[in-house]
């Protein structure tokens, strides 16, 4: 697994996104390179899983499968080709279940508690213009419920770093750009407590309290109240540089 590799940046998607539970496929166990080898998958399950704890995922919810797609080994029947695979320990809820089938962990997914006690919020992905229909927009209800005759409001979208510095920001289907305002403290990951107040800079591995004002009309939610609204990453020439969460929003108004 590659330093800058896209594995690392898609498990850093989904652990930003809110994802909790995750399975690791391990395709191509029948490619030439690999026969089938235990090995070879155990070398690959102890690379991602040192990834997967050092951003902070709980294995317990993360399992591991070798398969080939092409094949269908492991996929809804277990191979005879990798007996040693005796099956992927996963906890679900109040019990552990073993799976030895890729079909077998994707019946275990717990399925996510929808917020449908909370107002609406619907980020949109696209817009369309049909002939003889009008326009159609497309997202997905993230909280809330949407029902016929509501009244809907749309509001727009559209190394080192230190203060004055403009960062593009990566929130659910937004991206904007933000200045930096102020750094507020710098923190010691191990204790959450601030070890420097109004740093000058911070750099890679930094974790920091940081107030930023975006320079164009866009939407936020704190992420204690909406956690899939509520958190960004930063990306530089195509290469994610921080991610975060947003403490707190202040409005035009404020």
């Amino acid at each position: 697994m590659s330093e800058n590799g896209q594995i690392r940046q898609q498990i850093l998607f989904a652990y930003i996104l809110g994802a909790k539970q995750m399975i690791i496929a391990v395709n191509k166990m029948d490619a030439d390179n690999v026969c089938y080898s235990r090995n070879r998958f155990n070398q690959i399950q102890f690379e991602v899983s040192t990834y997967l704890k050092k951003i902070g995922y709980p294995l317990k919810n993360i399992a591991f499968i070798p398969i080939s797609a092409w094949n269908g080994d492991n996929l809804i029947t277990a191979s005879n080709k990798m007996v040693w695979f005796t099956g992927s320990i996963i906890e679900r809820q109040v019990d552990s279940v073993i799976c030895k089938t890729f079909l077998e962990i994707l019946n275990t997914i717990v399925q996510c508690q929808k917020l449908i006690d909370k107002p609406l919020r619907l980020p949109l992905q696209d817009v369309y213009k049909v002939r003889d229909i009008g326009t159609i927009v497309m997202g997905r209800i993230e909280t809330g419920v949407l029902k016929t005759n509501m009244t809907i409001f749309m509001l727009n979208n559209s190394g080192q770093l230190k203060q004055g510095d403009h960062l593009i920001i990566y929130c659910y289907t937004a991206r904007v750009t933000c200045q930096i305002i102020e750094l507020i403290d710098k923190i010691d990951h191990q204790i959450n407590e601030a070890i420097q107040i109004y740093p000058q800079w911070i750099k890679s591995r930094d974790l920091s309290t940081v107030k930023m004002i975006p320079l164009e009309s866009v939407y936020f939610e704190k992420f204690d109240d909406y956690p899939s609204l509520g958190n960004f990453i930063i990306r530089d020439k195509n290469k994610i540089i921080a991610i975060g969460i947003i403490k707190d929003v202040k409005n035009d108004s404020c």
